[in-house]
């Protein structure tokens, strides 16, 4: 039973991504007029200006803020409504992807059996916001790996059983489903599917990953500041009334309808054609200025999750463009430009790899891939481009830092949080006493100090194992002592040069999340490097969900004292 509501999560969003391709197909009678897709839009935008008197909403950053601050959660009734926008624009043919109806149905469904309880524990929010990412993603591209690795290389935590059965049951039901009702794939070019292993030895390969990989990242850079720029004008445009918000977004919606020179499709439809063309025509590069333009409308003035469709398709096109250019590059460069845009926005370089090969079924695309992905996350972080989740939320006030909250993380010293109950020895102790000691010790370190009590340096269980067995053996007996009680502490730490970072009492938790990715440990010392406690990893997780927690029950249970009126006074 305990992972019942997982199922029922997957198989809401398999089901919404099937009904609304299904829809999709036998309404297109309603988008053979550009006048009865603008008079949809204009309904459309009036409710969502409606609607926005009763919270601003953000697309997939409101997700990840209901991880961050319990006390933004959003309630069933507005997951539905924000469904139902969702659906009418990608009926109407708007440039939104299909994910926003899959991940928008299962946070409906979540919250519908989500405890109350759960707005003060982070480990059940990250757990629910896991488990509709993984399911919208898969029931999106029918790709349950990419949906996995998304929720893994987003940090977005919680269960991690509960995340994988989201995923397969949105999988198997999104593929049923399309099977039933005769919903085509996605169909893609005969060389994509067919290009085998020994076309990768040539260098045209590598040129073609290392292209792909500089295009789609710059372009993810670019796309990125133009957003958050959007974000902020449009904010600025309303002067603070947000119910102006969706009216200016959706005239620019409509202003990029109407200068497209076709009907509108879907974001899957424009991805294929993108991947079908031999070259890239002006027609091709017209509807990519009108899809661009009505996606950031979209963005900046409505707010959705369904980014993950148009991005891919923007850098493939990108690809298709270098292609153009230079016909000498292989084809390929059109997925890697797209897996180096993708790694660029989300820095999720293995789901965008994994995408690749699950939507081609080719798994020798993701070699060239990876590599353009990790040009993609180079170039990103080189620019200081932040991924757009964080980049938003920042703007909104929370400085994310490794998918926790800077200002919290701040907030909590090492002391409160360090072990204490450690076990050291002396830099002259023989290797024979650190293996007796090491047999007795709570944890796999000792600490190792010299004749004033000083931190000197840390040595592994690993370390004086395999060092003891080493000398052992050269001994020629198991238990022999002589050669290793001439080996001491201080030669395991000179053959060991790498030098551990230590921090002191009154660090500050957000300062040493970049140190754990050298040691699972860190030692802690005072101004005198004397040693005053261990650092785990999971001592700063756990401090952390408590200090949320804290901060959610105050923030609930606290209420502001009313002031007393004039009639009370008078009583």
């Amino acid at each position: 039973m305990i992972y019942l509501r997982p199922i029922l999560i997957g198989l809401s969003a398999g089901t919404i991504v099937a009904f609304t391709r299904w829809t999709w197909i036998h309404t297109s009678e309603l988008r053979s007029s550009a006048w009865m897709v603008i008079v949809g839009v204009v309904l459309v935008t009036a409710l969502c200006s409606w609607h926005m008197i009763k919270g601003r909403y953000f697309g997939l950053t409101s997700l990840f803020l209901q991880v961050h601050a319990p006390t933004h959660q959003k309630s069933k009734e507005f997951w539905l409504i924000r469904l139902v926008f969702s659906y009418c624009f990608i009926i109407l043919g708007a440039p939104i992807g299909i994910a926003a109806v899959a991940i928008e149905m299962g946070n409906f469904v979540a919250s519908q059996s989500r405890a109350i309880s759960s707005k003060w524990f982070e480990t059940q929010r990250r757990t629910d916001t896991a488990m509709t990412l993984a399911s919208g993603l898969t029931a999106t591209f029918t790709a349950p790996l990419t949906g996995i690795l998304f929720s893994l290389e987003t940090r977005t935590g919680g269960n991690a059983l509960s995340v994988f059965a989201s995923a397969i049951s949105a999988f198997i039901s999104v593929s049923a489903l399309d099977y039933a009702l005769g919903l085509n794939a996605t169909g893609f070019a005969a060389e994509f599917t067919q290009i085998k292993w020994e076309s990768l030895l040539t260098s045209r390969i590598l040129i073609t990953a290392i292209v792909g990989g500089v295009v789609g990242s710059l372009t993810a850079v670019a796309i990125t500041q133009f957003l958050l720029w959007g974000r902020k004008a449009i904010e600025n445009m309303s002067q603070g009334v947000e119910a102006v918000i969706p009216a200016i977004g959706g005239g620019l919606l409509i202003l990029s309808i109407t200068s497209a020179i076709q009907l509108p499709e879907t974001s899957q439809g424009f991805l294929t054609s993108v991947l079908l063309s031999e070259k890239v025509t002006s027609t091709l590069s017209l509807s990519w200025i009108s899809y661009f333009l009505g996606f950031t409308a979209l963005f900046i003035g409505f707010g959705t999750i369904g980014i993950f469709y148009p991005l891919l398709a923007m850098g493939v096109f990108v690809g298709a463009v270098a292609h153009s250019i230079h016909p000498e590059l292989s084809k390929i460069v059109l997925f890697c430009s797209g897996a180096a845009l993708w790694t660029a926005m989300f820095r999720t370089p293995f789901s965008a790899t994994v995408l690749v090969y699950e939507f081609t079924g080719n798994p020798i695309l993701m070699i060239p891939c990876f590599v353009s992905s990790g040009i993609g996350m180079l170039i990103s972080k080189k620019l200081n481009s932040e991924p757009i989740i964080d980049a938003e939320l920042s703007l909104l006030g929370f400085d994310i830092k490794r998918g926790r909250i800077t200002y919290v993380l701040d907030s909590i010293q090492v002391d409160s949080v360090m072990e204490t109950d450690y076990d050291s020895a002396f830099e002259k102790d023989s290797l024979y006493d650190l293996d007796n000691k090491l047999s007795a010790t709570k944890y796999p370190f000792l600490i190792v100090k010299n004749e004033r009590a000083e931190y000197v340096g840390l040595l592994s269980a690993e370390l004086i194992e395999s060092s003891f067995r080493k000398q052992s053996a050269r001994s020629g007996r198991a238990d022999s002592k002589p050669l290793t009680q001439l080996i001491e502490a201080r030669d395991l730490l000179y053959r060991n040069p790498s030098k551990l970072k230590t921090v002191t009492t009154e660090t500050s938790l957000s300062k040493t999340l970049d140190m754990f990715d050298d040691s699972p440990v860190i030692p802690v010392i005072n101004k005198e490097r004397k040693v005053q406690g261990l650092l785990f990893a999971h001592n700063v997780r756990i401090a952390y969900d408590r200090e949320v927690a804290r901060r959610s029950l105050i923030k609930e249970i606290v209420k502001p004292i009313p002031e007393n009126t004039e009639d009370e006074e008078e009583s």
